[in-house]
């Protein structure tokens, strides 16, 4: 059997409506020697299982379909990493879907570097057959980057990672099962372990957004608060617990928790508005000032709408909340 250069892992449930778009987005002749393709059907009740076997059955040393008890998003990570033999892994969605192009142009770069994680540029795909391309500042793309001189401001979805396997095996980490928000942690918590980056500017990843469900929909973030809160509280205590001598307090994983714990409070001000909720945002910016002084001042600093409407608030000592709600609803999406 070739060498695989790519390990795609597909967490499939309940997806037999997009699921055929996803696996023929990937069925490409001249890369399917070089990539395995794990999926995992993660406790659905729909056909997706046995559309997924056919892809099993006609190629056989590409494709590999599992069948578990539902666990979330995170237990399929953790399923997948152990069976990964790919040099590099990949998520994709079971309602997503790869640019065929791009990810022929993806394997012929993995071919081709030995950097410990690649970034690519993604489209968000929206009902309306609108897409919007997501690309990076010109200055790093095509450059191999030490992830000390590497800085984009709000950090990088998963869409736009692919990571060497052993820079995750290396990392330990498991997600948490059952929950949401777990890409959190996987965005994050093996950038601890990464060296160099590599930055390409061309599209795999088309992320479908509108879906009813989706975990990124206010009302969905708002519904799942609490669950959230758990995770980014996890980020700041991995940063805290990081040893310099097994990984790196860069800049990069500094600013992409600071920036999660900002979109959290960005959910707390898009609720409806009331004594309850700044009370909540004042008694977790306490709680995450106690914790890092670091992350704390950095969710201030970043270049974002929300961080300059966070500032706002704290220089009125919180007391600006009811306005700077009013205005969040309207600015930030």
């Amino acid at each position: 059997m070739n060498k695989k250069f790519l390990t795609i892992s597909i967490a499939a449930y309940n997806v037999e409506k997009y699921i055929k778009e996803t696996l023929d987005s990937i069925t490409i002749p001249m890369i399917m020697d070089d990539i395995e393709v794990l999926i995992v059907d993660d406790g659905g009740t729909d056909n997706s299982y046995n559309l997924c076997k056919q892809y099993e059955e006609k190629y056989p040393n590409t494709f590999k379909v599992f069948h578990k008890e539902n666990g979330g998003y995170g237990s399929v990570y953790n399923y997948n990493i152990v069976k990964a033999s790919g040099k590099y892994f990949k998520l994709l969605d079971g309602d997503d879907w790869f640019d065929k192009d791009g990810l022929i142009k993806l394997v012929d770069t993995l071919k081709n570097t030995d950097a410990d994680v690649v970034f690519t540029s993604f489209n968000n795909c929206y009902d309306n057959n609108i897409s919007e391309g997501i690309s990076y500042n010109s200055k790093y793309i095509d450059k191999l980057i030490n992830i000390f001189e590497f800085k984009i401001n709000n950090g990088l979805p998963m869409h736009a990672i692919t990571y060497k396997t052993e820079i995750l095996k290396k990392s330990k980490m498991q997600l948490k099962e059952h929950v949401p928000y777990t890409d959190s942690m996987y965005i994050t918590m093996p950038m601890a372990y990464v060296d160099t980056i590599l930055v390409k500017d061309f599209i795999v990843y088309n992320y479908r957004l509108g879906l009813p469900n989706q975990t990124v929909n206010v009302d969905v973030r708002i519904k799942n608060f609490n669950i959230a809160e758990e995770i980014y509280i996890d980020l700041v205590n991995y940063y805290n617990e990081i040893d310099v001598s097994n990984g790196k307090k860069s800049v990069y994983l500094k600013d992409r928790i600071a920036a999660s714990l900002l979109d959290h409070i960005v959910v707390a001000l898009k609720m409806p508005t009331k004594k309850e909720n700044i009370d909540y945002i004042i008694k977790f910016e306490k709680r995450i000032k106690s914790m890092s002084k670091d992350i704390f001042d950095d969710m201030i600093n970043l270049d974002r709408k929300a961080s300059k409407i966070l500032k706002l608030l704290r220089l009125s000592n919180y007391k600006a909340y009811y306005f700077l709600s009013f205005i969040i609803k309207i600015i930030i999406k």
